[in-house]
């Protein structure tokens, strides 16, 4: 059976995009709920 591979804290941080706070503001402004969150993406 293979084994997976162990990613490290860096190589995930790195796949992930990176949103400055500003940008995420204009995004989604203030607080929402779990169905608008899902409705955003």
């Amino acid at each position: 059976m293979p084994r997976k591979t162990k990613t490290t804290a860096a190589a995930d941080k790195a796949a992930q995009p990176q949103f400055s706070a500003e940008l995420l503001e204009q995004l989604i402004p203030g607080p929402v709920t779990p169905a608008e969150l899902e409705g955003i993406f």
